[in-house]
């Protein structure tokens, strides 16, 4: 939402990191294939970005597509002053078929990247691991005796007796990994985003696709070589196809999050190949409740989006009584207000209303807390869910709603707590009005204000 690289023509997973009062943002260039390379953006408030453009390109070697990374700081830093990261290739086994293996590069400003050589590698260690799956992704945490644990995306060998597993091991100098028997994941999972230690607990972010909801969910381990069970509470954290892949952002502020959001637009560099065009969400906050729960909540930092305000009118006598004049939705809006929830089940939810142009939008938020996402005509018929979200959390009788709207994106908060993204397939709208439905009781939103957000409109 907050951020795309005008120097590619389309990007997906990101990554970040946080070092001396700059957040570095890296970004997976998705032109032609999966991956060809990643880019680097700087910011100093987490918020609005330089883009340094690429970072690392693939080498003539790799077959298929260049994978995501990570980045960490290498244990001698103090001697010598290096990062390193990690990424993916495919390319030839001894047997001629394709196989996916880790590479490394290092840095000193962490956005000037030099690959390591080839006697670095990390190949799928092929006792525990499959030679043909995926081998991708390492996302580091500290170790308590000296370097990293390290989890990635792997695939389960055909004689290990599990399914959905994921990479576990570590490294000593940052650099030679280990692989490590695979942990139990249950239920099973496809992709590790990230794990880190909050208290005596791991939380694993892992992701699903072909499941009846995809996209990231928590997984929790007494110990980092596992076993990991998937939450029973908060557990989806993202749904896939409007949002993907977070990854957690250790700061002296805490623990953030950092993901990307799909606006709906597409790239097709081929007719056989469509790449979606996404953008770098605004960051979270990583918080565990009293009950263990993981939680993404609002960072404040992201009040550095909003800019001018701008007038809410009294509420006309339309169908859709709209309460602000059209606003650009290339540069976005941030909205917030006191909801009344409905007092019970079956009671008609309290309901705020955007136009994307001419297509309706409805946000209804029930008795629970529990928020649907959709499209509408303008007098009320043909809704249409397009996402929904039950973050199990009491919010009692009443609370603050933040939305967050950009170039076919929207995310939503209630009392600081990440509710979802929504893709809302409207890429091309120019304008977005905030409104209330013709029924609905206007006393159930109280003190609402919105603002234009400080990033730059125009073109998505």
């Amino acid at each position: 939402m907050i951020f795309k690289s005008d120097n590619v023509k389309a990007h997906w997973d990101t990554w970040a990191y946080y070092h001396e009062g700059t957040y570095y943002l890296y970004y997976l260039i998705t032109e032609r294939s999966a991956g060809e390379g990643f880019g680097v953006a700087t910011s100093k408030d987490g918020v609005h970005w330089h883009d340094h453009g690429w970072a690392i390109r693939e080498s003539e070697r790799n077959l298929e597509f260049l994978g995501t990374g990570a980045v960490w700081k290498s244990p001698d830093f103090e001697k010598s002053g290096r990062f390193i990261c990690n990424y993916s290739e495919h390319r030839k086994d001894a047997t001629g078929r394709t196989t996916q293996n880790i590479l490394f590069a290092w840095s000193t400003d962490l956005i000037h990247w030099t690959e390591f050589g080839e006697d670095y590698i990390f190949k799928v260690d092929q006792r525990y691991y499959h030679i043909h799956g995926r081998w991708d992704c390492i996302f580091p945490m500290p170790r308590a005796e000296g370097g990293y644990w390290g989890t990635w995306t792997a695939s389960e060998s055909p004689d290990s007796g599990l399914s959905g597993i994921v990479g576990i091991g570590y490294s000593e100098d940052g650099l030679r990994w280990r692989a490590l028997p695979p942990p139990a994941v249950e239920p099973g999972t496809g992709e590790s985003g990230a794990f880190y230690r909050f208290g005596a607990k791991v939380y694993g972010m892992f992701g699903t696709s072909g499941q009846p909801r995809d996209g990231m969910w928590t997984y929790v381990a007494d110990d980092v070589r596992g076993p990991y069970k998937r939450a029973t509470k908060n557990g989806l954290l993202l749904n896939l196809w409007h949002t993907y892949f977070s990854r957690f952002l250790p700061t002296p502020d805490g623990v953030l999050v950092n993901h990307h959001s799909m606006s709906g637009a597409r790239h097709f560099p081929t007719a056989e190949i469509m790449r979606h065009i996404c953008y770098a969400a605004p960051l979270k906050r990583a918080v565990v409740d009293n009950e263990g729960t993981l939680r993404f909540k609002y960072w404040e930092g992201n009040d550095a989006l909003k800019g001018e305000e701008v007038e809410v009118f009294e509420p006309s006598a339309n169908n859709t009584r709209s309460i602000t004049d059209g606003l650009d939705i290339g540069t976005g809006i941030v909205a917030e207000a006191t909801v009344r929830l409905p007092e019970r089940p079956h009671v008609n939810p309290t309901t705020v209303r955007l136009q994307a142009d001419a297509q309706d939008y409805e946000i209804r938020i029930f008795h629970d807390g529990s928020m649907q996402m959709g499209t509408v005509d303008s007098d009320g018929g043909n809704w249409e869910q397009q996402q929904l979200a039950d973050r199990e959390w009491d919010f009692g009788g009443t609370a603050d709603l933040r939305l967050l709207v950009r170039r076919g994106m929207l995310e939503a908060y209630l009392d600081d707590h990440f509710m979802e993204c929504q893709r809302m397939d409207c890429p091309e709208a120019k304008q977005v009005r905030l409104g209330l439905p013709e029924k609905e009781d206007a006393g159930s939103i109280q003190g609402l204000r919105v603002w234009k957000m400080t990033l730059p409109g125009g073109e998505t």
